[in-house]
This record gives C-alpha cells, structure tokens and sequence, in this order.
C-alpha cells in the first residue's frame, strides 16, 4: 500500500487525493466472494453434475469399471472443510502443489482460499478435493481434485 500512495503522490496527486484513492482501492480489495460451505446442496449438486458429465464424455467398458463410477459418486456427497493454512504434501501432494500454485497464481491468501475434503464411507476409495476461490470477475472458481487417475489433470468450473 505504501507503494501504492507513492505512485499516486508521484503521478502528481496531493497527498490528500492520493489518500482517498488508496482507500477506495483498499475498500475494494476487501471485498471478496462469499464462497461457499463445504456442505451447501447447489455446491455438491454442481460437483455431482460435473462428474456425471466426465463419466458421460470418457466411457469404460467393463462392468466393473462401471460399478466403480457408480459407487465412487455414492460415496462423495458429504464433504468436510480442511484447513488450508499449513497444508502440506504429507497429507496430499497433489491437493498441496494445487494450492500453491494457486496461491502463487492468483495471489490469494489463505482465508481467500476454501477447501474441502470428502468424508468417506468406503475406505477403498482415495478422498475427492474441492479447491474454490473467487475471481476478479466475481465468480467463484471450483476446481475438483484427486477424482483423475492422473495427477496432472484436474476439472475445473465455474460456480454457479
């Protein structure tokens, strides 16, 4: 911020001016998206979907596999918020590289950043993450994480 006002100050503003347009800046950069909580129905309906359309586009074969799907999505419709101040590779690589590249990224602190973790029923399957954040535009941005068998992939929306 004291960068900011030099540069007001520099670009020929009085100190006064320069003030009152720090603080409307300032006012501004406060304002966040409300993000959601990890247990709010439209958000796990819209992950539901989401996940339902990538079984719908990447079809198996085996009736296993299909019955793998079937209970995977079963299992992943509670989810419970994880810290994400100190979240370290110990607990998940993936979902720890994500978050901060995100950080990094966007420049988002920690309380800007929401995750969530799923509560699963059936320890044969690996926990689903949901990593949101709002945007400059507003929106909030969800990403799912650990669903892929590749770690490299991720899905991604828009909340709506």
């Amino acid at each position: 911020m004291i960068k900011l006002f030099l540069i007001l100050c520099l670009l020929g503003m009085s100190e006064v001016k320069a003030q009152e347009a720090e603080a409307v800046i300032t006012e501004a950069a406060v304002q966040r998206v409300q993000l959601p909580s990890c247990q709010d129905e439209r958000l796990i309906s819209q992950v539901k979907e989401l996940l339902e359309q990538y079984h719908q586009e990447h079809p198996v074969s085996s009736l296993y596999e299909k019955r793998q799907r079937a209970l995977q999505l079963r299992y992943i419709t509670e989810y419970e918020e994880e810290k994400v101040a100190g979240y370290t590779a110990k607990k998940n690589e993936v979902v720890a590289n994500k978050l901060l590249m995100t950080k990094i990224n966007q420049g988002l602190a920690d309380e800007e950043i929401r995750l969530c973790k799923s509560i699963n029923q059936n320890a044969h399957f690996k926990p689903v993450y949901l990593m949101m954040y709002g945007d400059a535009e507003g929106q909030t941005q969800l990403f799912v994480l650990n669903f892929l068998d590749n770690p490299n992939e991720e899905l991604k929306t828009v909340l709506k």
